[in-house]
């Protein structure tokens, strides 16, 4: 029996430590695809295209699927998971701004990049644990206009802060037009990744 007892709790500990294998190879996959989506958006700030009358940033395409991923993140692996996912994507867009400015020769503006991480952090932090909440206590049927909230929300958060604090631009009558405009566009495009959010197994937790 003891024999038997021994050979059990060593397949436990074996399977247990594959599923976390399992587990931790699957968060920093998701993580990498994370940060990289989010430097992909950070170089997009800087193009834009006119619409309305208004200069838009073509970021706004790629800020509804960095939530769905965090979001993925936080379903599939709990929000533990997720905060740590956020952290370390915040701090490789921090390097990567750095990074590029000292390559470019262009002088370090703290109070941008600042910004910007902030922007970044705050809006992701508060889907996700908007997002967790939801999928923890709401019934199924619930589920799929609350996270379209959350995703509008998150989005609404981002922009209040890049505008006023990154773009320094001063609340007029242009700054609520290009605005409106910017999270309409990302509010469409969210429709379908909420689609397929909703059909997402959770995971672990």
């Amino acid at each position: 029996m003891k024999k038997e007892d021994k050979s059990v709790k060593r397949k436990k500990s074996k399977k247990s430590k594959n599923i976390n294998k399992e587990i931790d190879n699957e968060f920093f996959l998701f993580t990498f695809l994370l940060a990289t989506i989010s430097i992909l958006a950070t170089t997009l700030n800087d193009y834009n295209f006119n619409i309305f009358g208004c200069s838009i940033t073509f970021s706004v395409f790629v800020l509804p699927f960095i939530i769905f991923i965090s979001n993925y993140i936080t379903k599939k692996l709990g929000f533990k998971y997720s905060f740590k996912s956020i952290i370390i994507s915040t701090l490789i867009i921090i390097a990567f701004i750095i990074l590029i400015e000292d390559l470019t020769g262009k002088q370090l503006n703290f109070i941008e990049i600042g910004s910007s991480s902030i922007s970044y952090f705050v809006s992701l932090f508060v889907n996700s644990a908007i997002y967790y909440y939801i999928i923890s206590n709401m019934e199924i049927k619930k589920e799929g206009i609350l996270i379209y909230f959350s995703y509008i929300f998150s989005m609404i958060i981002n922009h209040i802060i890049y505008m006023l604090f990154i773009l320094n631009m001063i609340v007029t009558d242009l700054f609520w037009k290009i605005y409106f405009i910017s999270v309409i566009i990302e509010a469409v495009i969210s429709i379908f990744l909420v689609i397929y959010d909703t059909k997402i197994k959770r995971g672990i937790e």
